[in-house]
């Protein structure tokens, strides 16, 4: 848009947010009150600084950006991946126990996490030639095939993964 102070708000964001809400091991948190990061973070919440920390570089060009969003996407894949159905969990593996860990395929008034976490490792794959990050999206839409032939009207960002993909494959070498 041209506009200087959206580049400065979104950048004084995103460093509040790699710099306040990650606990001792770099893991991100939740949320932030009375001047204290807290709970652990779930997918929505790496995906959707997975996705701004991509567009920071795009508009920016400063290869931190790319390479903090990488960094995150490298942890969401590790903590947050279903290795065995595919797809990913809405909390990751070394969350608090829970009876069961649910997947998050659906768009509420907010895009799916699985589906902003597809988007945001195909953006990635993109800028960085990672092909690990394709992979793991394919797996993610092969998993979520059925939902999205049944129910496209509810899993909406899933669907704009899957236009992504597609058009990946169509302009990628290799792929």
């Amino acid at each position: 848009m041209g506009e200087p102070r959206y580049s400065t708000a979104a950048t004084a964001a995103a460093e509040f947010l790699l710099t306040r809400l990650r606990d001792d091991r770099g893991q991100l948190l939740h949320c932030w009150r009375a001047g204290q990061a807290r709970h652990n973070a779930f997918l929505d919440d790496h995906a959707s600084l997975c996705n701004a920390l991509v567009t920071l570089y795009e508009t920016q060009s400063d290869r931190r950006w790319l390479d903090e969003a990488a960094h995150l996407a490298d942890a969401m894949v590790a903590r947050f991946a279903d290795a065995k159905a595919g797809g990913f969990f809405y909390t990751a593996s070394d969350h608090e126990p829970l009876i069961a860990r649910k997947k998050d395929l659906w768009d509420t008034p907010v895009p799916s996490s699985t589906g902003l976490a597809c988007t945001a490792l195909l953006r990635l794959a993109r800028h960085m030639g990672r092909d690990d990050y394709r992979r793991a999206v394919e797996e993610t839409l092969r998993a979520s095939l059925p939902w999205m032939e049944r129910a496209s009207l509810g899993v909406g960002q899933l669907l704009i993964a899957l236009d992504a993909w597609l058009e990946f494959r169509t302009t990628s070498p290799g792929s």
